[in-house]
């Protein structure tokens, strides 16, 4: 049960994080904030947690917290940290993708067993400049939303499966670019609505009834007006 409580002053938690002063006496409220900071501080960075606790970690005697805003604070700011999946080497690639680290200069060699994993960030906006381009491409892209980038990965996994002919590396096409499908003329596409409507046809694609064996002979695309570059 948390009854009035002394916040700990005699002792400093580790990683920098301030703590009230030695000795201060505290109510329920504030002894369960400060037992969230020593919680959180433990955790990974994550700009809205402590964002929220550099918030609440005020004097508490000169405010008055209400303490169920902070706690869906604090909840949002938790899942907002998690991770996507439990496949580390996916979430591996997609944070160096971020960070502009990934410094390999063909696609990850990633199998069917990571597709679910990947299509996690089928939908991410994000855009990423550092990322593996095909040597025999004429067209140069200097940017990608990473979600796009994704979805070639996933084309990648499929197009090695089926040993396709135009495998360059493991480079499915020529560039993480939709172009659309039924035009005399090459016209690449890169609006938001062109991505949604992807990222849908691979997740529609990847959770449907057939065995994977069979899965993999069919083209995500097929039903949409887009192909890739």
């Amino acid at each position: 049960m948390v009854g009035d409580a002394v916040c700990p002053g005699s002792h400093r938690e580790p990683s920098g994080l301030s703590e009230p002063p030695g000795g201060q006496r505290c109510g329920p409220g504030s002894a369960l904030l400060y037992s969230f900071g020593c919680v959180v501080q433990r955790l990974k960075p994550c700009g809205t947690v402590f964002a929220a606790y550099r918030f609440i970690n005020k004097p508490l005697t000169s405010m008055k917290i209400s303490l169920i805003p902070i706690t869906l604070i604090t909840v949002f700011g938790l899942f907002s940290c998690e991770k996507h999946t439990d496949n580390p080497g996916v979430d591996k690639y997609i944070d160096e993708l971020i960070s502009g680290t990934y410094e390999s200069y063909d696609l990850p060699d990633f199998n069917t067993a990571d597709i679910s994993a990947l299509l996690e960030y089928r939908n991410e906006t994000t855009t990423i400049t550092n990322f593996p381009h095909n040597p025999i491409s004429s067209f140069w892209q200097p940017e990608c939303k990473l979600g796009m980038l994704v979805l070639w990965t996933v084309e990648s996994i499929r197009a090695v499966e089926n040993k396709s002919e135009y495998l360059i590396g493991r480079f499915p096409s020529q560039n993480p670019a939709l172009a659309l499908r039924d035009t005399p003329e090459l016209s690449l596409v890169f609006d938001d609505q062109s991505h949604k409507e992807a990222a849908k046809a691979y997740y529609d694609w990847w959770n449907s009834f057939q065995q994977i064996k069979d899965k993999v002979k069919i083209d995500p695309l097929v039903k949409t007006n887009y192909r890739w570059h």
